[in-house]
């Protein structure tokens, strides 16, 4: 295999089919990893008294402003926790997380029929030497193989996961013998723990890398031929097996060029956020003297940062984006190479 006539190749359809980069921006958004945020509130008590109202007593000198919201805020909470307001706050935490899975969905569907899509555009390019527009490539990516790699992710990540759950469980067990055999954790079973615990977190992340590496075959083995889920795991471990030397020096060369796109772009965002903060800033000062004193603040804090987060945010997005895309093709490209024989697929039907 021609390791850089592969990544020559993926760098010039990467400028010549700029359509691809909507594809990517779009995996490269929903590839983002998500954490759940919680807010914990309450309304803390002073004195020795068996009863509390939770208000706020407040210093002479505050602003009118927040002085007024202090006030609603004692009054709204002067009354308790009636049930009323606690169904309320429950029927508002329900629906945060009803409209929280609503989005982790549409992400994840627009995450695999991107793939699909990237996967369909760059074979059909090579194959045909024709550019799909975004609707074409969008119908292609709208498909059952969408579906399937989500079904693949499940039936390998899902073990996955229960393995790692396991081990941290073994990891665990020299501690628990000490704390089983005397009233405290033995600090021998500590040091056992502890060392478990590294060597399985070293032991999981080879696996990790393994499976990024034989999923990329997995994926392009069932969108390109059309092959059901077990059919696409089965035959992509055996298109690794049979090419374990080429595929695992490309993993580690675009590995490479991940890295050094981090490491690029560390300069990039810290000068992408020096602009930020300069517009921002100045668009939240011109509100803090168009407005009020206390509401002046509070709009040019908000709407500051606001700016700040897009400015920075939508340029890293636009980068990352482009690097998916070229690790897209680059894999497609690859497969291509090691499954020559490869029949271009009809566009679908409108």
């Amino acid at each position: 295999m021609k390791h850089m006539q592969i990544l020559k190749r993926a760098w010039a359809i990467l400028w010549n089919y700029k359509i691809l980069w909507i594809f990517g921006i779009v995996l490269a958004l929903t590839s983002a990893s998500y954490s759940g945020q919680g807010s914990n509130g309450g309304i803390s008590s002073g004195g020795n008294g068996s009863h509390s109202t939770g208000s706020i007593t407040l210093p002479g000198n505050l602003p009118p402003e927040l002085s007024q919201w202090i006030n609603q805020a004692n009054q709204f909470f002067s009354y308790g926790m009636t049930a009323q307001v606690v169904g309320i706050l429950v029927a508002i935490i329900i629906g945060l997380v009803c409209l929280a899975l609503v989005i982790g969905v549409i992400l994840r569907m627009a995450n695999y029929v991107s793939q699909v899509a990237l996967i369909h555009m760059v074979d059909h390019y090579e194959g045909t030497g024709e550019k799909l527009s975004f609707k074409q490539g969008l119908r292609r990516g709208w498909s059952r193989s969408a579906w399937r790699l989500f079904l693949i992710d499940l039936v390998i990540f899902v073990p996955f996961f229960l393995v790692v759950v396991a081990l941290l469980a073994c990891a665990a067990t020299p501690a628990l013998i000490g704390l089983a055999a005397g009233s405290a954790f033995s600090f021998m079973g500590i040091i056992g723990t502890i060392g478990l615990v590294f060597l399985f977190i070293f032991l999981v992340l080879l696996a990790s890398l393994a499976l990024t590496l034989i999923l990329e075959m997995m994926r392009r083995v069932c969108v390109l031929q059309d092959k059901g889920v077990m059919d696409s795991i089965r035959l992509g471990w055996r298109l690794v097996q049979q090419n374990l030397k080429d595929i695992f020096l490309m993993w580690l060369i675009l590995l490479g060029i991940q890295i050094a796109f981090g490491l690029v772009l560390i300069p990039v965002g810290i000068l992408i956020a020096l602009v930020g903060v300069l517009v921002g800033g100045a668009i939240g000062v011109a509100f803090y003297f168009g407005l009020h004193a206390m509401t002046g603040i509070i709009a040019g804090v908000v709407i500051g940062l606001f700016i700040l987060i897009v400015l920075v945010s939508i340029p890293l997005l636009f980068l990352r984006g482009v690097l998916e895309t070229y690790l897209s093709t680059s894999w497609t490209l690859v497969y291509r190479e090691i499954q020559p024989a490869m029949p271009v697929l009809a566009e679908p039907a409108s």
